[in-house]
């Protein structure tokens, strides 16, 4: 049976990757279209996550499949894109490499469970998005929006 802990894993860290990039990129966070573009890079990683690539051809192709989603959304540029993206993407393994440590010595957590425990797996997953969100949130305060940063022909046919 599969477990889609993992993939629900990665859906919380893209949100909160994408958020981020947004908010570097001075662009509006519209939560709906966060979360559904959040939800397609997922869905398009993961059947990628199932072909026999190493992992950092995966962060690549997840650097440049966010990179041109959010280009072609937003007026941000796409060599923009790929910076925003790629430091996003550095805050996160930077956020996973504090929690594995202190889970492993502070918390007095097994390596084994936490290799092994998709649970474990999904609640750092949660901690990393809710993280990043508010660091974006903190962002945001400080580094004003760009006025009409989404491009408006991406979403003629749907509201959110």
């Amino acid at each position: 049976m599969i477990s889609f802990l993992p993939v629900l894993n990665d859906f919380l860290e893209t949100i909160g990757v994408v958020a981020l990039s947004l908010v570097l990129g001075q662009a509006s966070l519209l939560w709906g279209r966060v979360v559904v573009v959040s939800l397609a890079a997922t869905a398009v990683l993961y059947l990628f996550k199932l072909l026999p690539f190493d992992y950092g051809v995966l962060v690549l192709i997840e650097i440049v499949l966010l990179a041109i989603v959010i280009s072609k959304l937003t007026v941000v540029p796409l060599t923009k894109c790929i910076i925003i993206v790629s430091a996003s993407l550095i805050i996160l393994l930077v956020l996973k490499y504090f929690t594995n440590y202190f889970s492993l010595t502070i918390g007095g957590v097994n390596v084994h469970l936490l290799l092994n425990s998709n649970i474990f797996l999904g609640m750092a997953g949660l901690l990393h998005a809710l993280l990043m969100i508010i660091f974006a949130e903190l962002v945001l305060k400080f580094c004003k929006p760009v006025q009409d940063s989404w491009k408006k022909e991406a979403f003629t046919k749907f509201r959110f």
